[in-house]
This record gives C-alpha cells, structure tokens and sequence, in this order.
C-alpha cells in the first residue's frame, strides 16, 4: 500500500473495479484518507460501502470502531474526540471528510477548517430523518472529467461553503426547489436555538417550529407554502431512520466520493435530497431524488435545480390529486376477510364514510360484531355473508345477495388472505400448499369474475390487498409470497382490460398489527419489527381507504414500503439475507 503502484493482492482483490474505473482511479482510492464521523445508520451504510471498495488506507473514525474487518486491505483507525475543538491540523491529513448527524455549527466550523487548509479536502455532510434524507457537497475547486458522446471533456466547477449555501435568499430560488432544503433549515436552526442535539425534535415541538417555520418564511418574503407543515411534522417526529433509506442514501453518498477521490464523473452540485414519500424517479439514476445547485457569483446567490425525468412525473401527481375525493356515501361496498385485521378496520372506515356494507368471511359470529361496530360507525345498512373465498359457489352467492340487498354494487375489496411461515422444502405433500394458493390468488380471481358486470355498470372499483412479499421474496413465505405476485400482475392486466369502465387499485401493506396468534407468524413479524416498524391495522386501513377514495392505482402503507419498493428495483442484493432455522 505504501508504494505507488497496487500489490499483486490488491490488483486481484479490485479486479473488477479496476476493470470498470482503470487502475490509475483504484490507485487514487487506495491511497486515499477518509475521515469519517457521527456513525449511525446511514453513515454506517456509507462506511461499508468505501471499505469494501478499497477507498482508503485510513479511515478515521470519530465515535465508533465497527469497520476494522470489512476489508482487511484498508487500515480503520479511531480517533476519539469532539470535531468542532479539533484544530486545522486535525484534517490536513484527510483527502476526504464526512459529517453525520451533527449540529448546524459544526457543519460550518469543521467546513471552513477544511477550507482554510492548502490542499482541497472534500467536505460532506449526511442527515437522514425517517424516510427523509439529505447530502450536501463542498469540493471547493473542483476539477474532473466525464464522458461527451465519444471523448473526454475536462471540466471546472467552483463550490460555495455550507454556510454560503444555507445562507441563500429564500426569495429568489425556483419555485421547484425541494421542499426538502427549506424544512431542514429550519429543523437545524430550531435544534441549534433549543440548544439540542440533532434528532432531539419530538412531535410536542412541533408548534415551536411551526412558528419558526412562519418567522423564517416571513423574513425571507416567501410563502409559508414553500415548508409543508406534514413535511415539518414528520421530521420532529421520526428520530429513527428507516434501514432501507439508509441504504440507499448511504449508497448515494459512497458512489459520490468515489467518483470524486477517482476523479471521474460529475459530482453532486452542493445537495442531494432523499424523500420515500415522493417517489421522484431521474431518467439517468433511477432514483427518488432531487439536486439543488446553490452557486455563488459575482456575489449574486443563483439556485438552481435538475429533476430532468421526475418533473414529468410530479406534474401527473399533481393533476391526479387536483380531482376531487371519491364520495363512498350511500355507496356499497363488498369486503371478504373483514372478521379481523386490515379488512375489520376497511369495514370501519368505510362504515364512517356511510357506505352500504356486505362484509364476508368464515367465522360468522365474528363478523356479527364487526357488523354491529359498523352500523354504530354510520353505515345505514351491513349485510353479513358466511363464506368461504377459495370456494366459487360462495363467492358467486355473496355477489349475488349484495345486489338483491342493495341494488348496486360500488367497491369490491378483496382483503381475505392466509400466509403460513415454512420453508418450501419442509412441505411434506406438496398439496399443502393449494390453501394458500386457492385463497390468495384464485378467491380474488373468482369474485372478481361475478363482480365485474355489476361494477361496470357503476363505474366502480376493485380493491386487491396484495403484499410487499409479491414482488421482494421473503423468507419462510415462498408459496404466500408466490401467491400475491400472481395477484399483482391478476390485477395489473386487468386495470387495463377494465379501463376506463373499472378501476383497479392494488395496495401493499407493510408489517401490521393485525391480531393473529399463528406462532410462526409471530415469529416472523418479531424478526422483522426489529428492522422496521409495525403499524396498527386502523392506521393502515384509514391510509388505504384515502388512497383508493383518490383513485390512487397503488397504495402502500406505511411510507417504508414505498423505500423497500425503490430498494429492491435498486438494489435488490440488499434485501438478501440468509434465513435462519429455529
């Protein structure tokens, strides 16, 4: 490592990297000094992937000493202490630096020691709240070259400091800037006048920084508009970061300082934004994500913002929301498998709402109660239909009896599901397995198949509650997760055979509390509560019935499985782990 060539071990260790970047870039990363600080998920996730490419001989760490067999041909050293009394000194001997989860003050004092130094340090900070993340960038002046039709071309760009970058009139920046740098502006000046640590925020501070949200709004002359009051709330109240955010955030920033330390390719220009709630997709990456380039010139401040492919995208999100919520009053709905669950709260919120029910399943007396809940609830009327979902002659007999009860039929929700926690190949009699099947799959199909006339008739919809499971393969869950990808693409064909006569929205509940005693299950749900979090059955059914009354095509609930959604199509090797055998 010490000479100016790569060892033997190192050329056959970075082969393939070498093949995609050459060996003068692996060279350049080998030799390199990060220094990195403030481990947490996402710096965590950043760390590994340096390591593992080779980007380094030290990687100083201030906080955390975790990484030291990731790689053993990069060296990871400790360094403790506290970045802001560190003198310029400190980081002479670093190529690169990054920042995570720090305060306001830090960021700028630790930036300007880097600039202050004779030789260009990278500078970069990383902060990721729940599902929301950010990256700024410093590389002073920066040189690089990137790839025009068939030459290089060498290129310049001049960066401004963290401090003359969140320093930027709020007034003159494009209408398009990401909510996403305005509201973490103000979460960093409300933590820095509170005296708090990063990520100290709770949801009872949210009225404190709404007022701040309202003064900064009013001393920069923009509208309050411009800082979402939900987008504000769900930073003070999501302290934790959801895994694959960080991941994916994580590789983002990994991916930048390689390509900076390598010299080659174009640079994140100051921020890169991170929201799971959005799901801005760009034509290039493939990711949900937003840049803002805040350059400073002839001491004029200038924003600017690249979203080449997700504009196109925004502008339909916006046109579909500007059409007026579905009124379900006097509407009439069919929901199978509402004895408990998603589907028991489906029958509630949409008993709120005033809508006839027919609510189906196996165990009668149980929907008994439901149904006397619903009617308390404000539905005028709730028929109650013992069946069987995987058998055809009930579910042609629960179509049959909603219109001779009602007349009509408006939603047809098919909720009714089973899963079982099993290895494929502990599967004794491989007939084990048609349950599953036959319930997930082939009942949705066989009630599907007698409501249509009826839902053509009203222009209604179909409701299929499918799974995270059906398009990211789950442990233990081969045949459930089998079963709900054939219901996907059941219903993603059929959306457009039915359309415009029929709507088809397909929802995706993510880990729900939902009363099953199944041991394995809760086994299963215990492992992976540990990684993300549960949500109530009532929370999650009040989330789907808003979406499927705005005629959304998917809903997914909560937020994280829109992130697991980017994440397999992303990424899918992350989402591999081996399966552990009790």
């Amino acid at each position: 490592m010490d000479g100016d060539e790569l060892t033997e071990q190192e050329t056959a260790l970075y082969d393939r990297q070498i093949r995609v970047w050459g060996a003068g870039a692996q060279r350049r990363l080998s030799k390199s000094h990060v220094l990195v600080s403030g481990i947490k998920g996402t710096v965590a996730e950043f760390c590994k992937n340096i390591v593992l490419a080779g980007v380094g001989k030290t990687v100083a760490e201030i906080c955390c000493d975790s990484l030291k067999d990731f790689n053993p041909m990069v060296h990871v050293s400790i360094e403790k202490g506290d970045l802001s009394t560190l003198g310029v000194d400190f980081f002479e001997k670093f190529d690169v630096v990054v920042i995570g989860y720090s305060s306001r003050a830090t960021k700028k004092a630790v930036n300007e020691k880097c600039r202050n130094l004779a030789k260009r340090v990278a500078f970069y900070t990383v902060d990721c709240r729940g599902s929301c993340g950010e990256i700024f960038v410093d590389l002073q002046n920066y040189k690089y070259t990137k790839k025009k039709l068939d030459e290089t071309v060498e290129c310049e760009l001049t960066f401004p400091s963290f401090e003359e970058a969140v320093s930027v009139p709020w007034k003159p920046m494009p209408r398009r800037t990401a909510k996403l740098y305005f509201a973490m502006r103000v979460i960093e000046l409300f933590e820095e006048t509170e005296g708090r640590k990063p990520g100290e925020c709770s949801l009872s501070d949210l009225p404190r920084v709404l007022k701040l949200k309202k003064e900064l709004c009013e001393g920069n002359s923009v509208s309050e508009n411009h800082i979402p009051d939900i987008l504000l709330e769900r930073l003070v109240s999501n302290n934790t970061e959801f895994p694959p955010a960080c991941a994916i955030i994580g590789g983002i920033l990994g991916q930048e300082v390689i390509k900076v330390i390598s010299g080659k390719g174009e640079p994140l220009k100051n921020f890169f934004y991170f929201d799971a709630e959005d799901g801005k997709v760009t034509s290039e990456q493939k990711k949900a994500q937003e840049y803002i380039n805040c350059s400073l010139a002839s001491g004029e401040a200038e924003s600017q913002m690249f979203m080449p492919f997700s504009i196109f995208f925004k502008l339909l999100q916006f046109i579909r929301g500007c059409k007026e919520s579905e009124k379900v009053n006097g509407k009439v709905v069919i929901i199978t498998g509402s004895s408990s669950g998603i589907g028991e709260h489906l029958a509630y919120e949409y008993a709120r709402r005033g809508a006839y029910l027919t609510l189906v399943a196996r165990r009668e007396d149980r929907l008994q109660v439901v149904a006397d809940r619903c009617r308390k609830l404000g539905s005028p009327d709730v028929a109650v239909v013992r069946g069987d979902v995987s058998v055809i002659k009930d579910c042609k007999r629960f179509v049959q009896e909603t219109i001779s009860r009602f007349g009509r039929l408006d939603h047809l929700v098919n909720n009714a599901g089973i899963a079982e926690a099993k290895f494929f190949e502990d599967y004794s009699e491989i007939s084990d397995v048609l349950p599953i099947v036959n319930t997930n799959f082939w009942g949705p199909v066989y009630a599907t198949h007698f409501a249509i006339p009826h839902l053509k008739k009203t222009k209604g919809k179909i409701i299929a509650v499918a799974s995270p499971a059906g398009w990211s393969g789950v442990p233990r869950m081969s045949i459930y997760a089998a079963s709900k990808a054939a219901m996907i693409n059941f219903y993603e064909t059929l959306r457009i055979e039915l359309h415009p006569q029929v709507g088809v929205t397909i929802v995706f509940p993510g880990l729900i509390e939902n009363g099953n005693t199944n041991p394995d299950l809760l086994a299963e749900k215990q492992d992976w509560s540990q990684v993300v979090a549960i949500e109530s059955a009532a929370e999650c059914a009040k989330a789907v019935v808003n979406g499927i009354c705005r005629g959304k095509t998917f809903v997914a609930e909560p937020s994280w499985v829109r992130v697991l959604f980017w994440l397999s199509a992303i990424c899918p090797e992350l989402l591999i782990s081996k399966p552990k055998r009790n």
